[in-house]
């Protein structure tokens, strides 16, 4: 039988794609087994048990109102809980979209966000105060941060008394705050920190005392969403060891958040749809089938733009409540907030948005 695209093969056998096979997803919401067999036919197939048990909080006997399509279901109750903490300057929509407790795809899993912290003027420093005043809850293993990226690391200062920024060399410095295990490489001091990156010894101190309270909460993940940091997975690497988390995930693409509206229902889609690819300004995509297709279409910007348009329309009012509720997690009238990736050099006709709850969305966030 073949494996999902994102999962493990039906045999049980690891394909190194992800947690779970869709097939194997299908027939416990179903509940019944890949061979037909209902109800107590997955009990007895001992392979199935255990992969079911390995996921079990991604699976729930009672199949959730919405599968959603990447495939991670929410499940009250067993799902896992986030908190969102977000540079107020950096992404307008980002804080109304967690304050309406979506759901995040964090590499493997779904996590469903509980609250939102907005940050203003975010320094490296004042993240890690807002994590540790954050009470300690089950919602705290699994921490989402909101910001902009470059290529050498997060774009924010370390503190609010200096020039010195969050670059990932001076991340990997401030980490090194002890020899590593096996004496691979030797403990950097506060004095050598500040040598290279300007920030006085006793802030050196003060920053790293504080990180070291963050380790000490064993944090499951931390996930950037900030702009193609997910290109570069030694950054990552040096991020995980600063935070002491289990694992960091990032975008590899522009992480985006926006504001849509739903359009109006047209019973003339294909004359809409013919306008709007006609037009050589803008990428027009469709997802579904008629009669249920939704269109959707954003203006051609350069790799480096930072801002684009979006515009869609839909063929039915139930298309369109099933796409929100299966990509966004909820249905909505008139405008509405998303999040998604942003692709600059698509192919005319293919997505130019990938949003929260598809697979493509899934496949671009990288873990470590």
């Amino acid at each position: 039988m073949p494996c999902d695209p994102h999962g493990l093969a039906v045999c049980g056998q690891a394909c190194g794609r992800g947690p779970f096979c869709g097939l194997l997803r299908d027939a416990w919401l179903q509940s019944a087994s890949p061979c037909g067999l209902q109800g107590s036919g997955l009990a007895k197939r001992p392979v199935l048990r255990r992969i079911f048990d390995a996921c079990a909080n991604l699976f729930s006997a009672d199949p959730p109102a919405a599968v959603l399509a990447s495939g991670f279901p929410i499940v009250p109750g067993r799902t896992p809980l986030a908190i969102a903490f977000i540079d107020a300057a950096a992404h307008r929509q980002a804080v109304p979209w967690y304050q309406s407790s979506p759901f995040e795809t964090m590499g493997g899993y779904r996590a469903q966000v509980t609250r939102a912290v907005p940050i203003a003027h975010i320094t490296l420093e004042g993240l890690l105060d807002a994590i540790l005043a954050t009470p300690a809850d089950a919602s705290k293993r699994d921490v989402i941060v909101v910001g902009h990226a470059q290529a050498i690391g997060l774009a924010m200062p370390l503190t609010s008394h200096g020039r010195a920024q969050a670059r990932v060399d001076v991340i990997r410095m401030l980490a090194a705050d002890r020899e590593a295990p096996g004496g691979m490489a030797a403990a950097v001091s506060a004095r050598e920190v500040n040598r290279f990156c300007g920030l006085a010894v006793p802030a050196v101190e003060a920053l790293r005392a504080k990180m070291n309270r963050v380790r000490a909460l064993r944090l499951n993940s931390v996930s950037f969403r900030a702009c193609n940091i997910g290109r570069w997975a030694d950054t990552l690497r040096d991020y995980q060891r600063f935070f002491g988390c289990s694992r960091v995930t990032a975008p590899d693409l522009r992480d985006t958040y926006g504001r849509v509206d739903s359009g109006l229902q047209t019973w003339h889609f294909d004359r809409w749809l013919q306008q709007h690819r006609a037009n050589a300004r803008f990428n027009t995509w469709v997802t579904g089938q008629a009669p249920g297709r939704l269109g959707f279409s954003t203006q051609r910007v350069s790799s480096e733009a930072h801002r684009y348009s979006i515009v869609m329309a839909h063929e039915s009012a139930d298309a369109l409540r099933a796409w929100q509720t299966r990509v966004l997690g909820r249905a909505s009238a008139g405008p509405f907030l998303y999040h998604g990736m942003f692709i600059t050099d698509v192919a005319p006709g293919e997505p130019s948005v990938t949003f929260v709850g598809e697979r493509g969305f899934a496949s671009h966030i990288v873990t470590v």
